[in-house]
């Protein structure tokens, strides 16, 4: 007998049970409806606004509900056609810069209920984190970086004219340090207390082609908050050709 999942099994037993007790297929599909825990009841609007409502409601901090608080950006929108569930994503943004490291997901269903959160909302007031002033420029930065990943900084580094240069975002020519353009930008960056620091975001990509880097260097003083390879180093036990199971012959 072939496998059937369990979603499925349960909603043929209440079809069943609504065949035998003479109720619509329509009342046994809202009865399993039900039974599924989503955050909140239907509600009319736009996703993002029912969305951004639940958020703000459920804020650790009373300033989150006063408009002194990080503010909350689409910064992807996208909506699955079979059932109509609307997926976004947002970032918190503090004095216009984005919170490199507080992305937030809520996806919502066609009739206005939240579905599920994921990533959490930070419970900062604007007024109490100072204006972004930083010590070192987008230069220094990735050359604090370069530094600190062991890369070589003595050949020059040249500013882009992209047209995306401004005070807050621009990039430059690899040189030694990179083999593609490093783009900086401007972000904060949440410290596991709360705290929020002023963040040089940068990509590196080393010229031996081994790691490509994302860091983010504190634009105080240089040092590297965080990092991650983008590179993926997974190994594998694979079945030779012709093989195709374990009943074929070893890995």
């Amino acid at each position: 007998m072939p496998h059937v999942p369990k979603t499925w099994q349960v909603l043929g037993c209440l079809c069943t049970a609504a065949a035998l007790a003479g109720a619509p297929l329509a009342q046994a599909s809202e009865q399993t409806r039900r039974s599924v825990a989503f955050l909140t009841g239907p509600s009319q609007g736009d996703a993002a606004d029912i969305a951004r409502s639940y958020l703000e409601q459920g804020a650790p901090a009373k300033s989150l509900a006063g408009g002194d608080h990080a503010r909350l950006e689409v910064q992807n929108r996208s909506v699955t056609q079979h059932n109509g569930t609307t997926h976004l994503r947002f970032v918190q943004k503090v004095h216009g810069l984005e919170v490199a490291n507080a992305p937030l997901s809520v996806n919502v269903s066609a009739r206005g209920e939240v579905i599920n959160q994921g990533g959490r909302l930070l419970a900062v007031a604007e007024s109490s984190v100072p204006a972004p002033q930083p010590a070192l420029g987008a230069r220094e930065a990735v050359l604090a970086a370069a530094e600190r990943l062991g890369l070589e900084t003595s050949g020059p580094l040249v500013e882009t004219k992209s047209a995306v240069r401004s005070a807050t975002r621009t990039e430059f020519f690899g040189g030694a340090i990179s083999t593609s353009r490093i783009p900086a930008s401007l972000k904060y960056f949440a410290t596991d207390a709360g705290a929020l620091r002023l963040v040089w975001d940068l990509v590196i990509e080393t010229p031996d082609h081994q790691h490509l880097w994302n860091v983010f260097v504190d634009a105080a003083n240089g040092e590297i908050l965080d990092r991650h390879d983008w590179v993926a180093r997974e190994t594998y036990q694979v079945y030779a050709f012709p093989k195709e199971s374990p009943s074929d012959g070893p890995r």
